[in-house]
């Protein structure tokens, strides 16, 4: 079964000029579809810093403006709920957006966690329901769970680092990829490394079993100090 979660990186730069990021927009995108696009952000990584507090702030507060209509069955709202009330019971998380269902669709929800809680805890990352993300502060770690789809970047030069990062854990990598934004493409590809991938393009029998730990990374609308890393050159 494929369990991933897409991941949001939020880059000092992309804060350091005062001018938010479009919460709005985020926030539409998490809500998009109520559990139908599994490309809505889920994990939201923000440096724990006055502007990084302030997003997270902003964004709690488009969340709360959002009105998702009823789930794809019956079946997904108390599932939702019961994941929910069990996110909210964990130590290490809070609940930033506490407000009860209206009973059209489910409320959305946006849980702090700090990045090294969050690494360290499986029952942290996994994939619980569609309107639940979770706001991890990350200024003493860059690790992130193994194994997603698509992580998003928003920033601007030298933060080559953080696309490094991101390579090792994700089979797309999106630069200013908010709301959804997948570019249908050949080099676009459905899923990130094992085990979220779904091509099922290579075999474990004989010689050709290598093929199977290739890792390959779409990058969509990458910058020019990302191409200039891949290719081992400074960046122009």
């Amino acid at each position: 079964m494929l369990k991933w979660l897409s991941t949001l990186m939020v880059l000092p730069d992309a804060l350091s000029n005062g001018k938010l990021e479009p919460t709005q927009t985020l926030a539409a995108s998490i809500v998009l579809g109520c559990y139908r696009f599994c490309m809505s952000p889920w994990i939201i990584c923000v440096f724990d810093d006055d502007a990084g507090n302030r997003f997270v702030l902003q964004l709690a507060a488009a969340l709360a403006m959002q009105t998702p209509h009823r789930m794809l069955t019956g079946r997904f709202s108390p599932a939702y709920d019961a994941s929910i009330e069990r996110l909210a019971g964990h130590p290490d998380t809070l609940s930033l957006i506490s407000q009860p269902s209206t009973g059209a669709g489910p409320a959305p929800r946006l849980f702090e966690v700090r990045a090294d809680a969050l690494i360290g805890d499986s029952a942290l990352h996994e994939r619980y329901s569609a309107q639940q993300s979770s706001s991890c502060g990350f200024s003493r770690s860059r690790r992130a769970p193994d194994g997603h789809a698509v992580g998003r970047g928003r920033g601007h030069d030298g933060q080559s680092r953080a696309v490094r990062a991101a390579e090792r854990i994700g089979g797309r990598i999106l630069f200013a990829g908010v709301p959804i934004g997948v570019v249908v493409a050949h080099a676009q590809r459905h899923g990130g490394p094992w085990p979220t991938s779904v091509c099922l393009r290579t075999t474990s029998v004989g010689y050709a079993a290598i093929e199977c730990f290739l890792r390959p990374v779409a990058m969509q609308g990458a910058p020019a100090y990302a191409i200039a890393a891949r290719d081992g050159k400074a960046a122009s």
